[in-house]
């Protein structure tokens, strides 16, 4: 008789079970400084599976996450967040290693399609105005030659 064949979908690669592991020590860290110290942990394991590409691992430990432990879930999502908006560059020149913190930053773009719409909605207005004032006039211009009998 055959043997059903293993679910493997519920089980957790290395990765994944590290970040588990990692976010639910920061849940139940006793101290600050035990926080500090896994959330570092966290950071490097998240920043090494961003830089090879491993975003389908985050995606993963995220959703069992969340059917399983919603503390580690906002733990791990604040980290990813943490960890994808900033980044440290170093430049190197004349031997010199500088390193800089840099941090991206999300600016809305949709107050500028809103204000060119604006300016057209204002030029339309404008436009009609003058072409009513314009029929306005002509009207008036009829009216007065009806009355001279033209």
């Amino acid at each position: 008789m055959r043997r059903p064949s293993k679910d493997s979908s519920n089980k957790l690669t290395a990765d994944s079970q590290r970040l588990v592991t990692f976010a639910q020590a920061i849940v139940q860290a006793a101290s600050r400084i035990e926080e500090r110290a896994w959330e570092h942990n966290l950071d490097t394991q998240l920043q090494k599976l961003l830089k090879s590409g491993h975003q389908d691992t985050i995606d993963t430990t995220l959703g069992s996450l969340f059917k399983e432990d919603l503390n580690a879930y906002d733990v791990l999502m604040d980290c990813v967040e943490a960890v994808s908006e900033s980044i440290v560059v170093t430049h190197e020149e004349d031997g010199v290693a500088a390193r800089y913190d840099a941090l991206l930053v999300a600016v809305p773009i949709l107050s500028w399609p809103r204000a060119r719409r604006s300016v057209r909605l204002r030029r339309r207005l404008e436009a009609s105005r003058s072409l009513s004032s314009a029929h306005r006039s002509r009207a008036l211009d009829g009216d007065v030659c009806s009355k001279m009998g033209a």
